[in-house]
């Protein structure tokens, strides 16, 4: 009697097992990207075709969710299914640069014939068990591997070089599995995104709080992005200060740095922040919750939608005040140096041959990887927030690119940015092009951050810039 219940329950487990399997055939997808790089040195051209492959799950809506990163220089997208051998045609719906997804869907009604899309969990404890699936490299059927949840923490995006929630995993996340998703006991509770260098079986996810505030956001039809807090702050470790700023014996940080006009910010530098939404700040700079532990305090505001507000108690003299902030900014607004984002294409101009580019991170990737030296200056502007964006957004202006003519002999300012026109401060591509149109000097001298300058004659440069447009084909 006893074997035979044995037996029973085995066949049963087995079933369940092969059950499972078909199911995830008919929820995960693998994505085949036909893209392009883009040629920064030479940022009017588009650079040569490549194919990548990556993952992607189904879920309600008849959306597939998958890495904004898979997507991002995409010229076609191809999707099919785990359990056919059937490409069908995909296109995007919305995307998250923060968050580093994106919904595609399929036109074509047959994709989602038999499908079954999964269904989202919850955020789940360290040390639960988890299960990877994908199209990783090595292989072109679907993979499973399973592992543990090791951690759960704020971590920067390797695509948008934004920090937010991730899982820390110990399974399997190769090339090919990114967009794919993670689950527990059956249920979506993350999605593969990228893999720490150098170290075996450390993988990273995108947990489920990410994925249901991107989710949240695009209901609408618009995709506002992940609000951020308008500030840097500094943590005060030190008890001498505390007494000094009036704190007692509570502990919490100090705005350094605030964006945008100085009559619309709810918070001015110096400002000395103890608890938000209220949860005190610890003696790390740190809020603890109860469900991811110990966390910046941007992350309160990550959690949130563009138009929410979060609420500050802030400090000053032994008396405290609640301060009621409205979420309006992103990563976007506010950095002079902006965040990856999707289908990107630069914002160039060239006077006199000097080509100029509106400074990314996509810009900074760039110069990195080809061990470029950056100028003075220019790698501290990845940090530096805009005072005031209301008018002319300011983007710093790199010069990627020197287009040689007797006109510009010796003129070596490849790697600088541009600050200035006869004078005249720069905000961005659109506000150079506005003052060289209404420029009355018979020169046009360009100013750079290392305070050096070089001049052309303005009667020159409408034939130069001509000679340019044909040699190259702008």
């Amino acid at each position: 009697m006893h074997h035979r219940l044995l037996i029973c329950l085995c066949i049963i487990t087995f079933s369940s097992k092969i059950s499972a399997a078909e199911d995830l055939l008919r929820s995960v997808a693998q994505v085949r990207i036909t893209g392009y790089e883009v040629e920064f040195k030479n940022p009017w051209q588009r650079g040569s075709g490549s194919t990548s492959y990556g993952s992607a799950v189904l879920i309600n809506g008849d959306r597939l969710i998958t890495n904004a990163h898979v997507i991002a220089e995409a010229l076609r997208i191809e999707v099919k299914r785990g359990d056919s051998d059937r490409w069908y045609q995909a296109t995007i719906d919305k995307v998250g640069d923060a968050s580093d997804l994106a919904l595609l869907v399929v036109a074509d009604n047959s994709f989602y014939k038999s499908s079954k899309p999964v269904t989202l969990g919850k955020n789940i404890p360290v040390g639960s068990d988890v299960m990877v699936v994908g199209f990783p490299v090595g292989g072109d059927s679907m993979s499973i591997t399973g592992g543990i949840l090791s951690r759960t923490e704020v971590t920067r995006y390797a695509y948008s070089g934004i920090s937010n929630l991730t899982y820390q995993l110990d399974a399997a996340i190769n090339s090919g599995n990114s967009g794919g998703p993670v689950f527990h006991k059956g249920k979506l509770i993350a999605i593969s995104t990228q893999t720490l260098s150098r170290a075996d079986n450390i993988g990273y996810a995108i947990p489920v709080p990410v994925i249901n505030q991107f989710l949240t956001d695009v209901m609408d039809g618009t995709a506002d992005g992940v609000p951020i807090l308008p500030f840097h702050q500094e943590t005060i470790f030190n008890a001498t200060q505390r007494d000094f700023y009036g704190m007692g014996s509570r502990s919490g940080v100090r705005v350094t740095q605030s964006a945008g006009p100085v009559d619309k910010r709810c918070l001015a530098d110096g400002d000395i922040i103890v608890s938000v939404d209220g949860f005190p700040i610890g003696p790390d700079g740190l809020i603890r919750t109860g469900t991811v532990g110990s966390v910046p305090i941007d992350y309160l505001a990550s959690r949130k939608q563009v138009g929410d507000s979060l609420t500050f108690e802030v400090v000053a003299n032994d008396a405290t005040r609640r301060v009621s902030c409205e979420l309006t900014w992103t990563w976007h607004d506010i950095f002079a140096v902006t965040p990856v984002t999707y289908n990107y294409r630069p914002v160039w101009m060239q006077i006199g041959g000097v080509v100029l580019i509106e400074l990314t991170d996509e810009v900074f990737e760039f110069l990195h990887a080809e061990d470029i030296t950056l100028g003075s200056g220019v790698a501290d502007t990845e940090v530096q927030l805009q005072p005031d964006t209301a008018q002319n957004p300011s983007r710093h202006l790199f010069v990627v690119n020197v287009l040689q003519h007797d006109l510009n002999e010796g003129y070596d300012v490849t790697g600088l940015l541009l600050n200035r026109i006869n004078g005249k401060a720069v905000h961005n591509i659109k506000h150079l092009q506005e003052l060289l149109n209404g420029n009355d000097s018979p020169w046009v001298e360009l100013g750079f951050n290392n305070d050096d300058s070089i001049v052309f004659k303005a009667t020159d440069l409408p034939a130069l810039d001509n000679q340019l447009t044909q040699e190259y084909d702008f």
